[in-house]
This record gives structure tokens, C-alpha cells and sequence, in this order.
């Protein structure tokens, strides 16, 4: 059983996975704290969102893709990057469903599932081939 484990962890797209079940906890557990202490679904929302992002940045960062230099502007510049392709998809996700349901009539269910798996792929390869991208010397891209 370690070994499957450790073999998994290996693979990046199962990190890529676990890491976004976390984040998805992450947004949850923000959101689910900031209404029991009374703040308004929208803030609680936006709040939890923007915490989810900020995770998700970091362990996609050095865990999933395993970026490890430490220049803060590097840093900066990356989850600046990072924010914008997750609004990007973040309107790509609430246009799709609106196109699919609203427009072409497919189930609200079903429409979620199939934009939010085009989302799942297109942060994946943003991520790996813009945001944390390798260089050709075999480090990230601008270290």
C-alpha cells in the first residue's frame, strides 16, 4: 500500500487532483466558518473563493509542479498570473453553463460537470505550460 501511495505521488496529475480536492475543501470550510460567524453568502463567497485561489497557488506551486525558487517577485508575478487564468476560467465556467443550459437546453448538471471538466484541463495546462512552465535549461522558466 506505501508503495502505491508513494508511485501516486509521484505522478503529477494525481497531485494535480488531490491538491484540488484540498483547495475545494479550503473554499468550503472559509465559506462554511465566515456564515456561522455571520457574514453575508456574497462576502463569505468571495472571501472563500479568494482564499481557495491563494491555496491552490501555493500548493500547485511548489507541490504539483514543484517550483522552488524563492524570488518574491517571481513569486508575485506568478500569482498575479495564476489569479487572472482563474478568472479567465472562472467566466468561462459561468458562460458555459449558461450557454449549454440556457441556451442549447442541457441539463444544469450536466452542464456543470462538462464545463467544469474543460475548466479542471485548462487550469491544468495554464499551470503547467504558462504560469509554473520549465525552462529549456531544465528549471522554471525566468528563476
Amino acid at each position: 500500500m506505501k508503495k502505491l501511495s508513494e508511485k501516486l505521488m509521484e505522478r503529477e496529475v494525481f497531485r494535480y487532483l488531490l491538491f484540488g480536492g484540498m483547495t475545494t475543501g479550503v473554499n468550503l470550510a472559509v465559506f462554511i466558518c465566515l456564515r456561522c460567524a455571520g457574514i453575508s453568502v456574497n462576502t463569505a463567497n468571495l472571501v472563500s473563493i479568494m482564499a481557495a485561489v491563494v491555496f491552490a497557488f501555493f500548493v500547485n506551486r511548489f507541490f504539483v509542479f514543484g517550483v522552488t525558487n524563492r524570488d518574491g517577485m517571481q513569486i508575485m508575478r506568478e500569482l498575479a498570473s495564476f489569479a487572472g487564468m482563474r478568472m479567465g476560467t472562472l467566466a468561462i465556467e459561468f458562460f458555459g453553463v449558461y450557454f449549454l443550459n440556457g441556451m442549447l437546453g442541457i441539463s444544469g448538471f450536466i452542464s456543470k460537470c462538462l464545463i467544469q471538466a474543460l475548466v479542471i484541463l485548462l487550469n491544468y495546462i495554464i499551470s503547467k505550460f504558462v504560469i509554473f512552465r520549465k525552462s529549456d535549461f531544465g528549471g522554471v522558466a525566468n528563476e
